[in-house]
């Protein structure tokens, strides 16, 4: 890393002084895990008797796209994307345990014009038997600790389901979630479950997809990650309500 790409000498008027400005320097890797590993290395490192502050570039255009088919493969997803834009980047998030895609991923475009098209285009857009979900993530979210998903969402629910605590026994006979929906928040077809570790909510979904509830076969996928579960469900829902408009 070159000393002229952090910071400029100014000449203060005295031939035997200077003051020295940071500025900030954008790098560009090949890939999230060498810029984890850039991050890990330089953040608070001394230089020049400044502590560094290095973290990820932030970006206004990158989206979680949820409810894929287990399926999808990485070339299939890429399809999917471009064809609302030119993308920076994009990839698939894959099980840690059994290397398995989990049904989401994320797309960073060189626009937010190109990804606020691409979440308009793909909320709802059906694929299979799912109805795609895209929405707006935080660039922070992409650290390897970060990306995998603690929240599920519970669809194809009978549409007059309300009993909380039948719910809450059923999802509750592996790991027992931290939040599970309550009383007066449902909408009907679906809810959103919350467990306290990603691998937590990985046995669950794997477990419990294709479970008969009240004569429905649920679909159990994993929302996007990041916020926690009772944000996650008032995204869902409005997210519905836009789909609804929509095919209105």
């Amino acid at each position: 890393m070159e000393e002229g790409a952090l910071g400029q000498l100014e000449n203060t008027g005295s031939e035997n002084s200077c003051s020295f400005y940071l500025l900030p320097a954008f790098v560009t890797l090949l890939n999230g895990e060498q810029a984890q590993n850039a991050i890990q290395m330089f953040h608070q490192y001394s230089f020049r008797g400044k502590d560094l502050i290095v973290q990820l570039q932030p970006t206004d255009a990158l989206l979680c796209i949820t409810n894929l088919p287990a399926s999808f493969t990485l070339e299939e997803f890429e399809e999917l994307v471009r064809a609302y834009g030119n993308v920076e980047r994009c990839f698939l998030v894959y099980s840690e345990v059994t290397g398995h895609s989990k049904g989401y991923g994320f797309v960073e475009y060189m626009k937010k014009d190109f990804a606020a098209k691409a979440r308009l285009e793909l909320l709802g857009k059906q694929l299979g038997a799912s109805a795609l979900f895209a929405q707006w993530m935080d660039v922070n979210l992409l650290a390897t600790e970060l990306i995998h998903s603690k929240c599920l969402c519970i669809d194809k629910l009978p549409s007059d389901y309300r009993d909380s605590e039948e719910l809450l026994q059923f999802f509750s006979s592996i790991h027992k979630p931290v939040f599970c929906q309550d009383e007066g928040s449902y909408v009907g077809g679906f809810a959103v479950v919350e467990y306290s570790t990603a691998e937590h909510a990985e046995e669950v979904q794997q477990a419990a997809d294709g479970m008969t509830i009240n004569g429905s076969k649920v679909q159990v996928s994993f929302c996007a990650p990041g916020a926690p579960g009772r944000s996650t469900l008032a995204a869902l829902i409005a997210a519905q309500r836009v789909v609804s408009l929509f095919f209105l």
